[in-house]
């Protein structure tokens, strides 16, 4: 691949950006966490890294990431003053490897993550634990096998009757989600004298979901699946890879900036029908790359209602979102939508 030394120092001239060089990189003020000095740009392949916020967002991969927000332009504009007419496959980085960096002038790795590895539960157990035969029954009920919940590495709670959902990044458990699986409905407590809801989804404190997605690391190619939550990414679990969950129905740009940095020129958005507002955000926010439409067919309400092989054909047959076109929701007050 060519050099892009020369392109990447005119944006950076032309739009007034700040920068210092060693003999690898250009350093630069980092423009998510605004920290000095903490973002670092090959001069020659412009694969760049915070050294901060690497480990708070993932910030770092493709330079025309970095150069779209330190230059103001939008990532069509970067992608041609960077490869001009070349395919924008061309531009991908692969094996990206935070040790090319290790010969800098400076120690840059000094840093404490706030991403910080957990441990489960003393009382949690894995499924084939016999203890664990009522999350099995659930998951089983909702038709995830017992294999696959193993291979995602869930746990039951027997304590707290609750199915357990990790969030592992490079092989570390970031925290989990757990799901209660019975007595879920609201009752009415004579003691307090009032409807008591008992909460039926519980993230552990420790996690900071809007930094990170659910099984991140099915993201190995060039296609995710983003789901709301685990059970549909679960589902989603036949569609080709990348299946993953913003848990919850509002994903953060941290969380897309997340998928971008992983390669994707593909992504499924499998959100609940209701999540319209926050489905046309996502096509505004990446445009860059192809967009499907994965909201399932009716009378299912999301993925996690079908059978798994039903979602690997509407996987299979997901139209592109076409950015002019308007998505709207109709909902059926007679059930459904």
């Amino acid at each position: 691949m060519q050099t892009l030394e020369p392109k990447i120092r005119e944006l950076l001239q032309t739009h007034g950006v700040d920068f210092k060089t060693n003999s690898k990189s250009f350093i630069i003020d980092c423009p998510k966490c605004n920290k000095s000095d903490k973002l670092y740009m090959m001069r020659q392949s412009g694969k760049f890294i915070c050294f901060y916020c690497v480990e708070t967002e993932g910030f770092k991969g493709k330079p025309e990431f970095a150069l779209e927000l330190l230059c103001g332009l939008r990532i069509s504009e970067i992608r041609k003053a960077l490869y001009g007419d070349e395919p924008q496959g061309s531009s991908l980085i692969l094996g990206f490897n935070t040790n090319e960096f290790a010969d800098d002038d400076e120690d840059y790795m000094d840093l404490e993550s706030p991403l910080r590895a957990v441990q489960w539960p003393s009382d949690s157990v894995m499924l084939d634990r016999p203890d664990a035969a009522p999350g099995v029954r659930y998951l089983e009920s909702r038709g995830v096998p017992m294999g696959l919940a193993m291979e995602y590495s869930i746990r039951y709670w027997p304590s707290e009757r609750r199915v357990m959902f990790p969030v592992i990044s490079r092989c570390n458990l970031l925290g989990y989600q757990s799901r209660l699986i019975e007595n879920d409905k609201p009752y009415w407590n004579e003691r307090l004298r009032k409807v008591v809801r008992p909460q039926k989804i519980l993230t552990n404190q420790e996690l900071k979901r809007d930094q990170t997605l659910m099984f991140s690391d099915r993201i190995t190619g060039d296609q995710a699946i983003l789901c709301e939550g685990p059970m549909d990414a679960l589902k989603a679990h036949c569609g080709g890879g990348g299946n993953v969950a913003a848990m919850g129905k509002a994903v953060a740009n941290s969380q897309l900036q997340l998928l971008r940095n992983c390669g994707i020129t593909k992504l499924y958005l499998a959100l609940d029908p209701d999540a319209y507002m926050e489905l046309a955000r996502l096509r505004r926010e990446m445009a860059d790359v192809t967009l499907y439409d994965l909201r399932p067919p009716a009378p299912y309400k999301d993925l996690g209602d079908m059978p798994i092989l039903d979602v690997k054909g509407v996987v299979e047959r997901a139209p592109i979102l076409n950015p002019a076109q308007i998505v709207f929701f109709l909902k059926n007050h007679f059930g459904g939508n």
